[in-house]
């Protein structure tokens, strides 16, 4: 889920009745979309979809996710930043 401090009026414009949906890319080709609905707390949650992006961007259990929602053309893209943690280890002696 997504914090609530984070969901901006952009966002919150997109979405007809709490819900819609974002289109995403990986490497500047679109790649699907991915459903966003918002909780009665105030925060989202990608929900359907979301599984393309952690396909698409192997993601893992301990990798650390960026998120970027952008409004275009009326069209709410969304990026994907991660941070494979392990590929980003430093071992210092």
């Amino acid at each position: 889920r997504l914090s609530a401090r984070y969901i901006s009026k952009p966002l919150l414009s997109c979405l007809d009745k709490g819900v819609g949906y974002a289109h995403f890319e990986v490497d500047g080709e679109d790649r699907g979309t991915v459903r966003v609905q918002l909780n009665a707390d105030g925060r989202a949650s990608l929900t359907s979809g979301w599984e393309n992006v952690v396909e698409a961007k192997d993601i893992k259990v301990g990798d650390i996710c960026a998120l970027h929602f952008k409004v275009s053309d009326g069209v709410l893209k969304l990026s994907v930043y991660v941070f494979h943690a392990v590929r980003h280890l430093v071992c210092v002696r």
